[in-house]
């Protein structure tokens, strides 16, 4: 989806105050070279000249990022990661001054996730103009505290699950896999826990479509490993508690096999569900701005 400008400041929060010992010294201000030159206006019209894409430019903010800024600001006191980074993506939604805008973007070598606080694009005069307004830019900056310039990006292509996997050949893998774990943790995350429970009859009964396994190719069956102990394992968690009065709190755990993009990739290769690969199959990397500069 596209950027989404923020509304104006009439009922935009107050920023909340940085714990003193967070306080740091003012930074250098932005220059124009600090943020280089802007993409052409936006053309989708090839009768018009050369197609220009979208492009943003924008404050990029890791999920750690983003934690240490609700952390910094005591957002959530004794708060947890995932809390924080939350408290502080809903906070800086409404302390940014208008017409900032936010995306998300894919920055560095590993291409990772991450969230852009856009202050201009190329899709209109007005909107590529602001790209020169250093006295906005630093506002934003200031209440970011960041200390790189913005960058311009692309925003990412759009992706129909939460592991945002973009390359095909990987979703076919991750579909074959699944099919062969229907069980009761694949569907974790739409279970209502409240309803039901991992000993709930309906959570076991959904295996009328699963797939057979796909053999191996010859040259990839090994020996197969020594079985798993408990040792191997290692100590289980206690069992859940949300209730303080109960007793100490524990939260949910899973135990689970993870399989990274390139497992999943090695999988599908191993077991031939892409014939036409002659190797295999690995994520290409991008350069972390896509326009070039």
């Amino acid at each position: 989806m596209p950027p989404v400008w923020q509304r104006h400041n009439e009922n935009q929060m107050a920023l909340p105050p940085l714990k003193p010992e967070c306080v740091r010294a003012p930074l250098p201000p932005l220059t124009l070279s600090d943020i280089g030159p802007s993409p052409p206006l936006r053309n989708r019209d090839p009768s018009k000249g050369p197609i220009v894409k979208t492009y943003f430019l924008g404050f990029v903010m890791s999920f750690e990022d983003l934690a240490q800024w609700g952390a910094d600001h005591d957002l959530v006191p004794g708060g947890e990661y995932y809390r924080l980074r939350n408290e502080a993506w809903d906070t800086l939604r409404m302390v940014v001054p208008h017409p900032t805008a936010t995306a998300t973007v894919r920055y560095g070598p590993d291409r990772m996730y991450g969230s852009s606080f856009v202050v201009a694009t190329n899709r209109t005069p007005e909107e590529l103009e602001r790209a020169g307004d250093l006295e906005f830019i630093e506002q934003v900056r200031t209440i970011l505290g960041k200390e790189e310039p913005p960058i311009w990006h692309r925003r990412p292509p759009a992706t129909t699950n939460h592991e945002h996997v973009t390359n095909a050949r990987t979703r076919m893998k991750m579909r074959a896999l699944a099919s062969h774990s229907r069980g009761p943790f694949q569907r974790l995350s739409t279970i209502n826990d409240t309803a039901c429970t991992l000993t709930h009859e309906s959570c076991f009964r959904n295996n009328y479509n699963r797939l057979s396994l796909p053999p191996l190719k010859p040259e990839c069956i090994r020996p197969s490993p020594p079985p798993l102990t408990l040792d191997d394992i290692g100590p289980s968690p206690p069992l859940r508690n949300k209730e303080s009065f109960r007793g100490p709190i524990a939260k949910t755990y899973l135990l689970g096999f993870v399989m990274t993009f390139e497992d999943l990739a090695q999988w599908g290769a191993d077991h031939g569900l892409d014939p036409d690969a002659a190797t295999p199959i690995t994520r290409t990397r991008e350069p972390a701005t896509h326009f070039p500069g």
